[in-house]
């Protein structure tokens, strides 16, 4: 079945069409033949923007087009009837090049066919600063020092007041980190921006409330799961009453492990039990992160000594299990 007609049609340089054919139909030479034609109708090539996805992909489009203004500059007539029809649309995009001094055959690099990252470049670079230009601006391959250096910058606004100086400043209370550690995370969702950032489009606060809730519990439910499977079933039986025990003979530091109280086992991998999960820490850990070595500190002394004694064991049994 001959397509002709509809490769007739995509020439027409006053409408916009979707090309859809497998690969080797002849898409490629479909473009060049619209580039061409399109040249026949501009005041400057440069009007005229081809865009593709990889630097050889454009290279090879940028050859084709040049070859065939170039065999129509010397009149090399093809004999297959697709090849004569690029053959007479570059013959008049030549026209438009001879009536205006475009010397294309001369100077190729006036033909914008390119990647979209080029392109985006090409146009930064022309922008004046003061309207959201970005001077001579290159693409780097690793990004990773840009990033880190707006997370920097963005925590240096932290007291100008601004909404996203309060925002920040409210993260940085809310998650107890480090303004280091903040930079790292703000460099890391940078780098990863292109899957949250058309959520942020379109949306308003109540949507992304729930979104980013959706998104968090998630998170913190797999890393419960990861812990839960690394506490062998015993284990998770002589936690439970050391837990408890905490919560009601050691007032001072009995809050992290109120929600123990109520609970006969390790609880559910869920948000609602992650209160309960984080006493976990507070009974074997000091506050250095390190195993802890004098379970006397938090409640296990005199007559629990002997609590205290198993709390020891436990850890000891944890720490060469790592």
């Amino acid at each position: 079945m001959s397509d002709s007609a509809q490769r007739l049609l995509a020439l027409q340089t006053d409408r916009s069409f979707i090309v859809q054919a497998p690969a080797g139909s002849g898409k490629t030479e479909l473009l060049i033949q619209r580039f061409l034609a399109l040249l026949a109708t501009v005041e400057l090539p440069e009007q005229v923007i081809a865009i593709t996805f990889t630097r050889k992909a454009a290279a090879q489009m940028r050859d084709r087009v040049l070859a065939a203004l170039t065999a129509a500059a010397r009149e090399e007539r093809p004999g297959q009837p697709h090849r004569l029809r690029t053959f007479e649309l570059a013959r008049q995009a030549l026209v438009r090049d001879r009536h205006l001094g475009w010397t294309l055959v001369e100077q190729p690099a006036r033909l914008k066919i390119d990647t979209l990252d080029a392109l985006n470049v090409w146009l930064a670079q022309r922008l004046p600063i003061a309207s959201g230009g970005i001077g001579a601006a290159h693409i780097v391959e690793d990004a990773s020092e840009y990033y880190l250096t707006a997370g920097r910058r963005m925590m240096q606004q932290l007291g100008d007041g601004s909404p996203g100086a309060r925002a920040l400043r409210f993260l940085l209370e809310a998650s107890d980190i480090g303004a280091g550690r903040m930079v790292t995370l703000m460099a890391q969702m940078l780098a990863t921006r292109d899957q949250w950032l058309p959520h942020l489009f379109g949306a308003n606060e109540s949507e992304l409330r729930v979104l980013v809730e959706r998104a968090l519990r998630r998170s913190i439910e797999e890393d419960l799961f990861a812990v839960a499977q690394l506490i062998p079933e015993a284990t998770g039986r002589q936690l439970v009453p050391l837990l408890r025990h905490v919560a009601r003979h050691a007032p001072k530091y009995a809050r992290p492990f109120e929600p123990w109280l109520s609970l006969e086992a390790l609880p559910a991998r869920s948000v609602e039990h992650l209160k309960a999960w984080k006493g976990l820490p507070e009974l074997l850990l000091t506050g250095q992160g390190t195993w802890r070595k004098q379970p006397a500190a938090i409640g296990f002394s005199g007559q629990f000594a002997t609590l205290g004694s198993d709390l020891k064991e436990l850890i000891s049994s944890l720490s060469d299990s790592e």
